[in-house]
């Protein structure tokens, strides 16, 4: 219920400037506290970004994205955080190799309450969307045909 009020209600932002990477440390950190590291290995890297943003909205969303990596299959996974500046944005992608999701779900993947697991409630990538649309980013998850899930961020960098 925390996370649809959370979604429902408009975002009041503090806005700052965010070096990308610290923060992702950070997430990766919490993960880590919450047990999600036991199950899958983090590589986090890149190049430094700073962008204008509300760094702990932006912890919840990128908490949420390596929450699902984390529980995206039933062994351990591998994901691969990139960080770039590029064309006046602070570029994130997220690459799992996990299970994927199926073709036929993609469109479906920012709905709340989809889930194509039994125990997630479908809010976690709703949440992680509105927070980076709020940020005035853009956020897209693919499928490679290799396998696993992509999800790349963009959001303007500071200055």
């Amino acid at each position: 219920m925390e996370d649809f009020l959370r979604y429902a209600r408009p975002s009041r932002l503090t806005l700052g400037a965010v070096p990308l990477m610290p923060m992702l440390e950070k997430v990766v950190e919490e993960a880590g506290h919450a047990g999600l590291l036991e199950r899958m290995t983090v590589r986090l890297e890149g190049e430094g970004a700073t962008i204008a943003g509300d760094e702990q909205a932006l912890r919840q969303a990128f908490g949420n994205l390596v929450r699902n990596a984390a529980e995206s299959a039933d062994r351990p996974v591998l994901l691969a955080i990139i960080v770039r500046l590029e064309d006046a944005k602070g570029v994130v992608t997220l690459r799992d190799d996990g299970d994927g999701i199926p073709a036929e779900h993609l469109d479906q993947v920012f709905l709340p309450f989809f889930s194509t697991r039994g125990r997630g409630t479908g809010m976690g990538l709703a949440l992680a969307q509105k927070t980076i649309l709020d940020h005035e980013g853009t956020i897209e998850v693919t499928c490679p045909p290799e396998g696993g899930t992509e999800v790349r961020i963009e959001l303007p960098a500071a200055g």
